[in-house]
């Protein structure tokens, strides 16, 4: 696989924190995520994620009520979150092979901070740390990744590696004409996608 540039997804791709979000979504609603719910929220920003989970359940609390529980559980959670095994392996190797390495979320730089603050010596590693704000769209838009794609005018689009873990993000990757790695929860290491 030749590419120019390699652009990882935070969440599920550098930090394994997909079991830290369930954790925090059964103690906010009483409930345990089903896949069909995860499937419709994995990749949307924080807000609009905890929207469609108010409306999945029918919640009478407001999102803002919903986020500040969960922000009071993650604190908590988050400095223990390991980060996706093999992920600082690939970052090094395409930092020796002079290969622009950019890590994308659809969170706020802060809240990705947040979810890092266990790992924060991994921030330097990477060229560009690519964050959406609020008010620009989600997954499956590829604003986020165009914003990437707009930090090396030079390339192609087809010269970017994407690794992401959601289908919305592969959706928003493959628009572009990007490459892409969909890394999987049961993968045992993202190593195995580059090589």
């Amino acid at each position: 696989m030749q590419f120019k540039c390699l652009v990882i997804d935070a969440d599920g791709c550098v930090i394994n924190n997909h079991e830290m979000n369930s954790i925090a979504h059964t103690r906010v609603t009483g409930r345990v995520p089903p896949g069909e719910l995860r499937s419709k929220v994995i990749g949307k920003g924080v807000v609009e994620a905890w929207t469609i989970i108010k409306d999945y359940y029918g919640l009478n609390e407001t999102v803002e009520e919903l986020l500040e529980k969960r922000k009071k559980i993650l604190s908590e959670l988050l400095p223990k979150c390991p980060l996706v095994e093999g992920i600082v392996e690939i970052v090094d190797w395409c930092n020796n092979q002079q290969i622009p390495v950019i890590m994308t979320s659809s969170s706020s730089y802060i809240h990705l901070e947040q979810k890092l603050v266990g790992h924060r010596y991994i921030f330097p590693k990477f060229n560009h740390i690519i964050c959406l704000e609020d008010d620009e769209p989600s997954k499956p838009n590829p604003a986020l990744f165009l914003k990437a794609i707009s930090k090396y005018p030079s390339f192609s689009p087809h010269d970017f590696l994407i690794i992401e873990d959601s289908d919305l993000g592969e959706q928003a990757a493959l628009s572009l004409g990007c490459q892409i790695k969909k890394i999987s929860p049961k993968q045992s290491s993202i190593l195995d996608l580059i090589h």
